[in-house]
């Protein structure tokens, strides 16, 4: 999950984009994740923040759970991407005004139109897609 360009574009913590380049490039010499094989070549700083997520309590059991609880992940990491970004648009905005550059205002008011109506349709299909998951996990 950790390779896919779609969550590597979510992922941006420095912590967590440092961990992830160094898992894939030990991931393309390796055939089997062995934690204590890859806690080996970490530097110091991310030693800690390696072992708190491999220690963290995990209650998956089989492989449809799993994918269940990635396929939430994903869906929670879009919605937390997208706040990210209005967040940043909106800071964009404010600087614009008070410099009053109001048609670029009122291009960067677009972009964050369009982009709050993306973060409102992912989470008007979150209870959905949550009730979905969970019947498919509860059949399997």
């Amino acid at each position: 999950v950790l390779k896919e360009k779609e969550i590597g574009a979510i992922l941006t913590f420095p912590r967590v984009v440092k961990l992830r380049g160094l898992f894939i490039d030990w991931s393309q010499k390796k055939r089997i994740f062995d934690p204590s094989e890859f806690a080996k070549i970490l530097p110091p700083e991310l030693s800690d923040f390696f072992a708190s997520l491999v220690l963290a309590e995990v209650d998956i059991v089989d492989e449809a759970e799993l994918a269940y609880a990635i396929t939430l992940a994903r869906h929670e990491l879009s919605i937390l991407s997208i706040k990210e970004e209005l967040t940043k648009l909106s800071v964009k905005m404010k600087d614009l005004e008070e410099k009053a550059r109001d048609k670029e205002l009122l291009a960067v008011q677009k972009v964050f139109a369009e982009t709050a109506r993306r973060l409102s349709d992912l989470e008007e299909t979150k209870n959905s897609r949550y009730n979905m998951l969970a019947r498919q996990k509860s059949a399997s």
